[in-house]
């Protein structure tokens, strides 16, 4: 799949929603959640979708909403309890599971520039132990020892 790159279009996605007699979803441009009210203002869409800044900062609305930041054990708490519903609801394939989490851990980079902000974990260690991970509880396995700074030690269970 080949990704777009740059802001949305809101300008186009107006247009659409202005010509279109059916609902009409925006995507892109959220980093914030006022820039969910932004959206909707600027298109006249029926609808805002979220996807990347949210598993970047699960607790981006809440957040927003309470004023408190995010620390280590609500980001596990909040992988743990997607990775609960990954398993209720499986999706296509494990590497979206994989790569989600991966983003919930804070990934940035590749190569020699690899890093996970939120894991005191090696970032090619860490890398690994995602692609190694052969299942969901495997994931949740994962995720309860990679996040923040302890010293918990991680292995494949059957």
């Amino acid at each position: 799949t080949r990704r777009r790159s740059g802001p949305a279009d809101l300008a186009a996605v107006a247009a659409l929603a202005a010509s279109l007699r059916i609902p009409t979803l925006t995507n892109g441009n959220v980093r914030a959640a006022a820039d969910v009210a932004a959206a909707a203002a600027a298109t006249g869409a029926a609808g805002v979708m979220v996807a990347e800044a949210l598993l970047a900062d699960p607790a981006l609305f809440a957040r927003e909403a309470t004023g408190r930041r995010c620390g280590t054990s609500d980001r596990r708490g909040l992988a743990l309890e997607y990775l609960d519903l990954a398993t209720a609801h499986p999706p296509p394939s494990l590497d979206y599971a994989r790569a989600h989490l991966g983003n919930m851990l804070g990934r940035s980079g590749a190569g020699a520039r690899l890093a996970y902000k939120h894991s005191h974990w090696d970032p090619h260690a860490l890398r690994q132990a995602l692609l190694a991970a052969a299942s969901l509880r495997q994931l949740q396995s994962l995720a309860a020892a990679a996040f923040g700074r302890g010293g918990r030690r991680w292995r494949v269970e059957q």
